[in-house]
């Protein structure tokens, strides 16, 4: 016992000196943490000053803009109300627009043929007696050329030889029987429903009791109608690939397809084509939703433009007779 006790007063009473190195390091390292405390609380409450005042900012911009509102706005309003009106009137102008067609295919029947025949001036366009009507014509013959001859400046003719490439004497045929087909059922209806001569273009005053698709009018007109068959030919697939994405694309099944094609026939009816021919096309309608089934606009196209092609070819044929006649 009395060795324990000495070895522990010897423990404990260790001179000072010994101890002053440790003590020391430990001072040292207690000023190093109090400054590294002191430089992060320094910085987070410069943060928290700032981001304060950012707050208050925003605040008092919130607040502002609530009490006054901008100049901006208060022109917006107007603006909105303005472009609603207009909207509005737009769609009132269309669809009254739509309604007056519609009333004027089923108002429009054929009156008896002046006299002078159907070619009076030897050219063809003579619908009208009146000389403004005249103007009118020719003057919308001539923009139907500059359009084609505008496209063959955007590879018209390049398109147009990727579809010939693809054409085959079975496609030929086969869209020759649909036209056949198409003919015999206008043909038909005419005979036996005569109410279906109906056309917009009957309703002209002083006009001769005739009626045609108006998008190729300029081949009622002699000499000039060669020419123009052969541009409007170049630009058949783009016409037929137009008109296959308006009316076949997405098309599911053959519910939708017969609605789509009555469309298709009906909507010739706006350039001026009669009733009965009119929904004679939804045939030509049918068929193109059956090659659309079976490839795609691809082949849907292929087979309309060959369509096209047939009936070109034929009022080539007659215009050219005509004309040298």
């Amino acid at each position: 016992m009395d060795d324990v006790e000495k070895t522990l007063s010897t423990s404990t009473n260790v001179p000072a000196e010994d101890n002053s190195p440790l003590e020391a390091a430990m001072a040292e390292l207690a000023r190093h943490d109090a400054a590294v405390r002191d430089a992060i609380l320094k910085q987070l409450r410069e943060q928290s000053e700032y981001m304060m005042a950012s707050g208050l900012k925003t605040m008092e911009a919130s607040r502002s803009a609530q009490a006054k509102p901008s100049v901006k706005d208060e022109k917006s309003e107007p603006m909105s109300n303005v472009k609603m009106a207009l909207g509005l009137g737009v769609s009132l102008l269309m669809f009254s627009g739509f309604v007056a067609l519609c009333w004027a295919i089923i108002a429009g029947v054929p009156h008896p043929v002046a006299s002078g025949g159907q070619d009076a001036d030897g050219w063809g366009l003579v619908w009208s007696d009146s000389h403004g009507w005249r103007v009118a014509q020719y003057a919308w013959c001539g923009f139907l050329t500059w359009l084609l001859a505008r496209n063959l400046r955007r590879g018209l003719l390049t398109d147009a030889w990727a579809v010939v490439r693809q054409l085959t004497f079975p496609i030929l045929f086969q869209n020759l029987l649909i036209v056949l087909v198409t003919a015999t059922a206008a043909l038909t209806l005419l005979h036996l429903f005569p109410a279906l001569n109906r056309s917009w273009l009957y309703l002209i005053p002083g006009g001769h009791g005739s009626a045609t698709n108006l998008s190729v009018l300029p081949a009622h007109i002699k000499y000039y109608g060669i020419a123009f068959l052969l541009l409007f030919a170049v630009s058949i697939p783009k016409f037929a690939r137009s008109e296959e994405k308006s009316y076949r694309e997405g098309t599911r099944n053959w519910k939708q397809g017969a609605w789509r094609s009555l469309r298709f026939g009906l909507g010739h009816c706006v350039v001026g084509v009669p009733l009965y021919a009119g929904l004679a096309l939804t045939i030509g309608g049918l068929w193109f939703t059956l090659q659309y089934f079976r490839g795609g606009v691809e082949r849907s196209t292929l087979h309309h433009a060959a369509y096209n092609w047939v009936i070109t070819a034929a009022a080539l044929v007659g215009v050219t007779l005509w004309s040298l006649h």
